[in-house]
């Protein structure tokens, strides 16, 4: 399996809230379909491709304890076929407390980071219970 594309990040803007960007969703992204044995670099051609469109990031203005929701769609294609055989917008929230970061705009970035994590986890989860897109190293 392999991230072919990435949608829907935004950089962070210093004077306003934190974002995520697409460049840091793609890097989570990848780094938990490695962890769970769905991507291996060796792999030239994969089977599986990763089409993922961060399509909303509800913030919250103000608050001690902040909540990120984050909605992303998730397509995997086959390469050669060019057929879906996942196609899902997954809804995920984090929430992030005072006693993780006095500070607002630390809680914010808490919470999208972790809004995003369990996004990805939640994605993770739904593929491995289905059968298809698990890689193998080419034999030797």
């Amino acid at each position: 399996m392999r991230v072919e594309s990435i949608y829907g990040g935004s950089e962070t803007n210093p004077l306003w809230t934190s974002q995520v960007s697409s460049p840091a969703f793609e890097g989570a992204l990848r780094n938990s379909l490695q962890a769970n044995g769905l991507m291996i670099k060796s792999i030239p051609d994969p089977r599986f491709e990763v089409i993922a469109t961060l399509s909303k990031l509800d913030q919250p203005f103000i608050g001690l304890d902040m909540t990120v929701t984050s909605d992303v769609h998730y397509e995997v294609i086959e390469s050669k076929t060019r057929k879906s055989w996942f196609d899902e917008k997954i809804q995920a929230a984090y929430t992030a407390t005072f006693g993780d970061a006095p500070m607002a705009i630390k809680r914010l970035r808490l919470a999208n980071e972790g809004s995003i994590r369990e996004n990805i986890r939640i994605f993770i989860d739904k593929i491995l219970q289905l059968s298809g897109p698990a890689e193998t190293a080419p034999k030797r």
